[in-house]
């Protein structure tokens, strides 16, 4: 049994959260509820490698996206459930150790979009996952520590920790 707890953060400004995720995978990930209605998740991350989001139907990982994979060479989106699913980009440095970068992911009639930028510029990868109903999400990072800039136009985001 997992136990939510509301998560202290970095900062908020009224239009955006800042939270850090530690290099510890499962410890250190942040989840959230998101607004029924929203489709697209924008934000900035400072990471050197592995800034992971992961899609949830709020009682199971659906679909996980992956920037900076193997050592920061390629961006990759795959499915948690049902059939294997996997998609990825070269993209050698796309992440920074030391300074902000910019994306968005988009997840709407089964598919699941990343892109760098502001929301919609730069599409990256595009990928079908079938019975896909995205209510929540969870970001990490990897074996590096990460600070994120989670843009609140994205939904009406309410940010949990858990305790084992």
């Amino acid at each position: 049994m997992r136990l939510y707890l509301e998560c202290p953060l970095l900062s908020y400004s009224g239009q955006s959260y800042v939270v850090q995720t530690p290099a510890d995978d499962f410890a250190g990930r942040r989840y959230f509820r998101l607004a029924t209605h929203k489709q697209s998740f924008a934000f900035e991350v400072v990471a050197c490698k592995d800034a992971i989001v992961t899609l949830s139907n709020g009682t199971h990982y659906l679909a996980e996206v992956v920037i900076g994979a193997e050592e920061n060479t390629k961006c990759i989106v795959r499915s948690l459930e049902g059939e294997p699913i996997h998609a990825e980009k070269g993209t050698v440095g796309i992440l920074n150790c030391d300074s902000k970068r910019e994306f968005w992911i988009q997840y709407a009639y089964e598919y699941v979009y990343l892109g760098q930028g502001s929301i919609f510029d730069g599409l990256l990868l595009e990928v079908y996952i079938p019975f896909l109903l995205v209510e929540a999400l969870s970001i990490s990072t990897k074996g590096v520590r990460g600070i994120w800039t989670l843009n609140q136009q994205s939904g009406e985001l309410k940010l949990f920790c858990v305790l084992i």
